[in-house]
């Protein structure tokens, strides 16, 4: 966003379950459904064509909602994206886990929930970067209270709990997006393996794929500047209008 201000209008919202904005009480989350929220932002916001940008699980909701409205849609960003079966052994087995399953029950809900989770917050930070010391106590303190904020654990949860039971990509679904895509992801990505995006990349006709050297599953943070660099050069190429309401 520092990056590409100066050149492009730049609007970014809170997800639910994400940010500090309040959850929606009883907020069903789903790639799908962040999309129909997404649509009825833009709606009020007055906003008419547009590039769409997500990064992991938000990727997902932007090629969900590439799908859902083509119309508006001028280009398409995809940062490590989600949204394939992942059919690693591993990836199996967190599904799998006493954790997991206990998520999935009312009573271990509540058991889990209020437990601290700077811990596990840490850990998965530590995950989602190659150098790790990218992972400061300010971007825990951060995230635990993203975490903490009204509503967010319950929904934080069902997200982790209820992803495979979503539609997934497949490259029938995506071979419906004939935008401008642009496609990066980090080499070393332990939580969407490089394969995903190179599964985006055959699938969605009009792509390129950037695959960043020794970089984890954020490039916008771990690969600042090459990352805003390769957005421009693909805007750039758009040819988009001074008008805001093309950026």
């Amino acid at each position: 966003i520092t990056q590409l201000k100066g050149d492009y209008r730049v609007v970014a919202l809170d997800l639910p379950g994400h940010g500090l904005s309040r959850a929606p009480d009883r907020w069903e989350a789903s790639p799908a459904a962040y999309a129909a929220l997404i649509e009825r932002f833009v709606r009020q916001q007055g906003l008419e064509t547009f590039v769409i940008a997500g990064e992991s699980m938000g990727g997902w909701v932007a090629w969900e909602y590439a799908l859902a409205h083509p119309s508006r849609v001028r280009g398409l960003i995809l940062s490590d994206s989600s949204g394939w079966p992942d059919e690693r052994p591993e990836a199996k087995a967190k599904a799998e886990s006493g954790v997991v399953k206990a998520l999935h029950n009312p009573i271990g809900r509540a058991i889990l929930l209020p437990l601290d989770p700077r811990a596990s917050l840490r850990n998965g930070l530590i995950a989602s970067f190659e150098n790790d010391k990218l992972v400061t106590d300010a971007m825990v303190d951060r995230y635990v209270d993203f975490y903490r904020a009204p509503g967010h654990r319950d929904l934080l949860t069902d997200l982790l709990v209820n992803w495979d039971t979503w539609p997934m990509a497949t490259p029938e679904r995506l071979a419906a997006i004939k935008v401008p895509t642009l496609i990066l992801h980090g080499e070393k990505d332990q939580l969407v393996p490089l394969e995903h995006g190179r599964l985006f990349d055959q699938a969605i006709p009009d792509s390129r794929l950037i695959v960043y050297q020794g970089v984890g599953h954020i490039p916008p943070e771990e690969a600042a500047a090459r990352s805003a660099a390769d957005v421009k050069a693909f805007l750039g190429a758009l040819k988009l209008t001074a008008s805001g309401q093309d950026a």
